[in-house]
């Protein structure tokens, strides 16, 4: 059974741990804000947290410490659009791969894509670090297959123009096949 949204915030606080003052400094000198760190804009008491690991193609688990097999993350509470705790994110400290624990969302800070931007598109960041260093306002794309889809008829912005076509590529959906069946061609 899947767990439930109060499940996933527990979890969230259980598994992980706030960060330690040498892990906020290395932040802070990569150029993300400590409001960064602390809150994703709308939503409270959303921390960037550290965590042990161990991945898979798409998911993780945690991990304990002492695990071999365990990778050091910064993870993040991921919410639906309603802003409700669904999902939580695993981000490696390098920034090459972000993977959710449950599959639930796509993005992180999913509260933002219908949320009152009065004419302004949705900011979209090329990856985590991006997103961080933009003060989390906005969505970073964790689950592409599905990204398509949700993002249909969303006015996106971004940053720079070789993002937006990287974006443009991965976000078009081809045709469905279409075939002509025997019974119709001989009918015509």
């Amino acid at each position: 059974m899947q767990p439930r949204p109060a499940e996933v915030a527990e979890i969230f606080l259980t598994e992980s741990r706030a960060l330690e003052s040498d892990e906020r400094r290395r932040l802070r000198r990569r150029g993300v804000s400590e409001s960064a760190l602390d809150r994703d804009p709308g939503q409270e008491s959303a921390q960037i947290r550290a965590a042990r690991v161990v991945t898979t193609e798409h998911h993780f688990d945690f991990a304990e410490a002492c695990d071999p097999q365990s990778i050091p993350v910064f993870v993040a509470c991921a919410r639906n659009w309603r802003g409700v705790a669904s999902d939580i994110v695993a981000f490696d400290t390098d920034g090459r791969y972000a993977v959710s624990w449950l599959g639930r969302e796509s993005f992180l800070g999913a509260h933002h894509l219908f949320a009152p931007r009065l004419g302004n598109p949705l900011r979209v960041f090329r990856d985590r670090w991006a997103w961080l260093l933009g003060d989390r306002d906005g969505v970073v794309i964790v689950d592409w297959r599905r990204a398509p889809a949700l993002l249909e008829g969303v006015t996106i912005g971004v940053d720079d123009l070789e993002f937006g076509r990287v974006l443009r590529r991965r976000l078009t959906r081809p045709p469905p096949p279409i075939v002509v069946r025997r019974s119709a061609e001989s009918s015509a």
